[in-house]
This record gives structure tokens, sequence and C-alpha cells, in this order.
């Protein structure tokens, strides 16, 4: 029994060593050619493959779905042009031939029909300046949702100026419905409290998200342009990727 074990033993003493003996050899090489990887220059040539293939995949759709719904295409440019809601049967087909649309949140409500996770993403951008009423159109027809936004930039102007006694007025009412038809658990009631017409969408969601991560790398704008920002605002860990290039010229008298 013990001279199985000692066996048994060596055997996984020894793949460990051949693993680790491979991995070695091949971070070796990897890093003996270091000199010559250009990972930008990799990075830029595999994302313009992605794009290009992406835009042929798109063409195609687009092509295909107007040769075989000529009219419903018709139907529907006419319909967008008018500000119209769509037909939700129809509507169907235009969000698998236009896989990522753009649109102002308030669209959703106005022109989209209500069929909860008809959309497998929905991604909110300056998110602080968005309110959850104007949001929520949106992210009930969302199966996930990504939220971008800044806490430390200015929040939306026209949700923070909303009459107050109208916006208590609401909150009262759905805190009554939340009572009598949900649960009077004190801990949901606070929760409740964020249904604001003055809560951005941001704040709403740092409750709830199960992901959440901050972008570092600041591309717009220069290191003495954000550097007080920086280290005011975020800890310093902003880090600026745009640098100045200062350009010599010479002036020749002959």
């Amino acid at each position: 029994m013990f001279e199985n074990k000692v066996a048994l033993l060596e055997e996984e003493t020894v793949d460990s060593i051949k693993r680790y003996y491979n991995l070695e050899n091949f971070f070796s090489g990897i890093f003996d050619n270091s000199e010559n990887f250009d990972y930008a220059s990799l990075m830029k040539r595999a994302q313009s493959l992605y794009t290009t293939r992406m835009t042929d995949i798109i063409d195609e759709k687009i092509i295909k779905f107007f040769d075989t719904n000529r009219n419903t295409a018709k139907s529907l440019s006419k319909i967008i042009r008018a500000k119209q809601k769509f037909p939700k049967n129809q509507f169907a087909k235009l969000k698998n031939t236009f896989p990522c649309i753009i649109s102002s949140v308030r669209d959703f409500a106005e022109y989209i029909d209500l069929d909860i996770g008809m959309f497998d993403l929905i991604i909110i951008d300056e998110a602080s300046q968005v309110s959850i009423a104007q949001a929520f159109p949106a992210i009930i027809r969302a199966k996930k949702i990504l939220v971008l936004g800044d806490k430390k930039q200015f929040s939306n102007l026209q949700s923070y100026q909303a009459t107050s006694i109208k916006n208590n007025a609401l909150l009262n009412n759905l805190r009554k419905v939340f009572k009598n038809n949900i649960s009077k658990d004190p801990v949901q009631l606070e929760r409740l409290e964020s249904f604001n017409v003055k809560t951005s969408i941001l704040d709403f969601f740092e409750r709830i998200a199960n992901y959440n991560a901050m972008l570092k790398k600041h591309f717009r704008g220069y290191p003495e342009h954000i550097a007080y920002c920086s280290k005011t605002f975020y800890s310093d860990d902003l880090q600026a990727i745009r640098l100045k290039i200062k350009i010599y010229q010479r002036y020749y008298p002959f």
C-alpha cells in the first residue's frame, strides 16, 4: 500500500516537472523574441480585420432584408421619418437586421412597443445625466444593462429642477401601491426611495450592479490638463495617454 502511494506521488511529481519544463520553454521563447514583438501594430491589424468582418456581416443582412422585405423596408422607412410607433411584428425583423440600434432613451416608450427582455443588451452612456424616470422604459426592455457614467460630472439639470411637490406626490402614490401589493418590509421601502425623478440611472444601478469598473486610461486630454482633476477627484488614478509632441523647425539663411 505504501509503495503504491510512493509510485503515485512520483508520477505526479514527474508530470509537474514536465509541465513546468514545457511552460518554461514556451515563455522563454516569447521573451527571447520580445524585441521583435510589436503589440500596437498587431492589435491595430486585428481591430481592422474585425471591423471589416463586422461591416461585411451587417451589409449582408441589410441587403438581404431589403431584397426579401422590400415593401416592409419602405413602410418602416416612412414610419421612422414620421416618428410613429413600430408595428411589433415588423420591429422584430428590423432588430434582426440591425444588431446595434442607437437611439434616445425617450424613443423606447414613444416608438417601441413594450416587450420585456426584447434586447440582449442596452448601453446607457452619460448615465449621470439620465434620470431613472427617463431610462426606465429602456431598462425594462433589456436582458442585460451596461451603464457608463461619472458621478463627478454634472447631473441631469432638468431632473434636478423638477417640481418637488409633484415628485413627492408620485413617490407617495408609489409607496401606497408597493405596500398594498408587494411588501411592507422597511428595507425594501427604503430601496423604493431610489425611484425618484431626481435619481440618476448611475446612482440607481450603483446599489444593484453585479460588476463595477473604473476606466483609468484618458485619451482626450494631456497630462497638464487633467493632472488637477486626477489628483483632486480621482486619487491620481487617471492615466493620460495623449502626449504633446514638440516639433522643432530650423530655418537656414541659404
